[in-house]
C-alpha cells in the first residue's frame, strides 16, 4: 500500500508548489480541518476566483436524489474549465470507500484511469477501507493523503501562529498547558484541530477582554484552563467545592446561574459523577498510603488536576464519598428515565450532601 513518510499537509504543500498534484486525489482522516485547508489550497492554485461558480463543483452523496454518485462525479469531471487552469471537482462520500456499493464504486475506479488532464478530481471522506476497490485504484492512478493528528511540534506552531496573528501573548508554560491538557494526544480522544482552533479563539477573546487599554492581551494559565475545561466543567468543580465546604447557599446560587435547560443539568450531573469517582479513588489510595505520583499515574491525572481534586478527598471520608456517589447514581437514573427534571435532580444532590 502507499507510504506516508511525512504529514500529509506538508506533502500536499510541497507537491502543489512543485506542480506535482495528480488528476485524482483522496483526502481522508481524523483532521478534517486540514482536509478543508488542502481543498482551499488546491482551489486557490487551480481555479480563477472570477469563474469559481463554473469551474468548481461540489458533489455530496447525501444530496443526490436523481442520479448515482458515480454518474454525478463523472459528469462533473468531464466538464471543461472556463477561465481556470483546472476544473476542480470535490466529491464527498463514504459509501464507495467503506461499504459495498457494487457498480457505483467500480464505475469510478474504471473512470479515474482516464480523467481529463484539465480536471482535478478530489475525493474526501472521514475514513476508508483500504481493501476496497476504489481506494486501491486511487492509490495506483492518483494519490492518497491521510490527514491524521499533527505531531507535537506542528501542533505548537499551529497554536502559536494564531496567537501571533491576533497580537496575543502566551508564555511557554501556558502554551505547554494548552498542548498537553486538551487531550489532543490521548489515543481515544476525539479532540481535533477544529476544537483546538475554537478554544484558541475563546482564549484570545478572554485575554483581550481582560487586557488594559494600550497593553497587549495575555493568555494566562487561568484563561487557558477555564477554556480547556469548559464553562460547565469549570462550574462543576466550583459546585463540588461548595458542596464539600458545606456552602449550600452558594451551591444553589451557582445552580441558578448556570442551568437554563435540563440538558445542562444532565451534563453537570455527569461531570459531578466523574469528578466524585476520581475524588473517591484519590481518597482510597491516600488511605492505603499510596504516594501522590503513583495516585496520579493510576488514575491518569495530570498534576494540576490532581492538585485541584486532592483537597476534596482530604475533606470527606471514603464512607461519605461512597454514600454520596450511590445517591448521585440513583438521581442520575431518575433523570434519565424522566422521573425528575434536571434542575430538581441537582437540587436533590445539594440536599443530600
Amino acid at each position: 500500500m502507499w507510504q506516508q513518510k511525512e504529514h500529509a499537509y506538508r506533502r500536499i504543500q510541497s507537491e502543489l508548489n512543485e506542480g506535482k498534484i495528480p488528476g485524482v486525489v483522496l483526502l481522508y482522516g481524523r483532521e478534517q480541518y486540514l482536509v478543508d485547508w488542502a481543498i482551499e489550497r488546491m482551489l486557490s492554485t487551480y481555479v480563477n476566483p472570477a469563474t469559481k461558480t463554473m469551474d468548481y463543483t461540489l458533489i455530496d452523496e447525501d444530496d443526490l436524489t436523481d442520479q448515482s454518485f458515480s454518474d454525478a462525479v463523472i459528469a462533473a469531471a468531464e466538464t471543461i474549465p472556463l477561465f481556470s487552469e483546472k476544473k476542480v471537482v470535490v466529491a464527498r462520500g463514504s459509501k464507495v470507500f467503506t461499504g459495498d456499493t457494487g457498480r457505483d464504486a467500480e464505475k469510478i475506479a474504471e473512470y479515474i484511469v482516464d480523467v481529463p488532464n484539465t480536471t482535478i478530481l478530489i475525493f474526501r471522506t472521514d475514513e476508508i477501507n483500504a481493501k476496497k476497490k476504489l481506494p486501491a485504484a486511487i492509490s495506483k492512478y492518483g494519490r492518497i493523503y491521510e490527514f491524521d493528528g499533527l505531531p507535537r511540534e506542528d501542533l505548537s506552531s499551529f497554536v502559536a501562529k494564531r496567537f501571533k496573528a491576533s497580537e496575543t501573548d502566551v508564555s511557554r508554560d501556558v502554551m505547554r498547558i494548552i498542548i498537553e491538557e486538551t487531550g489532543y494526544f490521548n489515543r481515544d480522544s476525539d479532540y481535533n484541530l477544529y476544537a483546538l482552533n475554537n478554544d484558541v479563539t475563546k482564549m484570545i477573546a478572554l485575554a483581550k477582554a481582560d487586557a488594559k487599554a494600550g497593553s497587549h492581551a495575555i493568555v494566562t494559565e487561568a484563561i487557558a484552563r477555564q477554556t480547556i475545561e469548559g464553562d460547565v466543567e469549570s462550574s462543576a468543580i466550583d459546585f463540588i467545592n461548595y458542596l464539600c465546604s458545606g456552602e449550600k447557599n452558594k451551591a444553589f446560587k451557582l445552580l441558578n446561574n448556570i442551568l437554563d435547560e435540563d440538558n445542562d443539568a444532565y451534563r453537570l450531573i455527569g461531570l459531578m459523577v466523574s469528578q466524585f469517582e476520581l475524588i473517591l479513588g484519590i481518597r482510597e489510595m491516600q488511605d492505603a498510603k499510596v504516594i501522590p505520583s503513583v495516585i496520579q499515574s493510576k488514575l491518569g491525572l495530570p498534576k494540576w488536576r490532581y492538585d485541584k481534586l486532592r483537597p476534596f478527598a482530604d475533606k470527606m471520608s471514603r464512607e461519605k464519598l461512597r454514600s454520596l456517589l450511590i445517591k448521585i447514581y440513583e438521581i442520575d437514573r431518575n433523570i434519565k428515565t424522566g422521573n425528575i427534571n434536571g434542575k430538581l435532580a441537582v437540587e436533590m444532590i445539594i440536599a443530600e450532601v
